[in-house]
């Protein structure tokens, strides 16, 4: 099986390799054009092209009903974070995640404003990535028109949002996992997903903590204590928002 994987990786053009490299679906269960377009920093017409040409060589799947969405099986996934990790990679591409962290954090933020536009909360620092307020995230030429339509959207990707922060930990990215985990926080309330909002809001707190950033600790630990309070865990909540303050 490695056998064929290698051959068939060799074979591909040099911007299908990039491709395959840099989708991250060793950590999503399935991706859009959208996302991969941003993750690779192409446009979603030419992101497409790729995407499909992967598809053709028994490297990808198109899953989505509406042909914009794709997987891939596990042992390719794994043996595309292979490549990404083996091969010294330019800068742009080891910008990849935080381009697909901006990307998600940009959307959520727009969803956010039409779901609860008075509640919009502001980002921790501004967040230094994408140097831009979360006013200047929802105004910035929002895709929804209504709540019904971005409660949708962040119900499609709300697994992959969930994985996004604690990759983002994972790779050392704080500021924006802390970020995408503070938009999060009104969404799993409004949606009553107290497991998902626990998750995403201890990952808030572990990245900031590993990253020694006081700053962005002190969000994420009122990310937190407002997920233990909603989630009915009262003492623990004033004890974390007692240190968050």
């Amino acid at each position: 099986m490695r056998a064929a994987f290698d051959l068939s990786y060799a074979l591909l053009p040099a911007d299908q390799a990039r491709a395959f490299r840099l989708l991250w679906l060793v950590a999503y269960d399935s991706i859009s054009t959208e996302a991969a377009a941003r993750s690779l920093g192409t446009t979603e017409t030419e992101t497409r092209r790729l995407l499909r040409a992967l598809a053709r060589a028994g490297l990808l799947r198109n899953t989505g009903s509406d042909g914009d969405r794709w997987s891939m099986h596990d042992l390719l996934a794994h043996y595309a974070e292979e490549r990404r990790s083996a091969e010294a990679a330019p800068e742009n591409d080891r910008q990849a995640l935080a381009r697909l962290m901006e990307h998600y954090l940009t959307v959520t933020t727009q969803a956010h404003s039409r779901l609860l536009p008075m509640r919009v909360p502001d980002l921790p620092g501004g967040v230094a990535h994408a140097s831009r307020s979360a006013g200047d995230l929802r105004e910035a030429d929002c895709r929804f028109d209504g709540p019904e339509p971005a409660l949708a959207w962040l119900d499609e990707e709300r697994d992959n949002l969930v994985t996004t922060v604690h990759l983002g930990r994972y790779m050392e990215i704080a500021e924006l996992s802390v970020s995408l985990a503070v938009m999060l926080s009104c969404y799993f309330d409004l949606r009553g997903d107290r497991a998902s909002w626990l998750l995403v809001a201890k990952s808030a707190v572990e990245a900031a903590d590993e990253a020694e950033d006081h700053r962005l600790l002190a969000d994420a630990l009122d990310a937190y204590g407002n997920a233990l309070y909603a989630a009915g865990r009262s003492e623990e909540a004033v004890n974390i928002l007692f240190h968050a303050a």
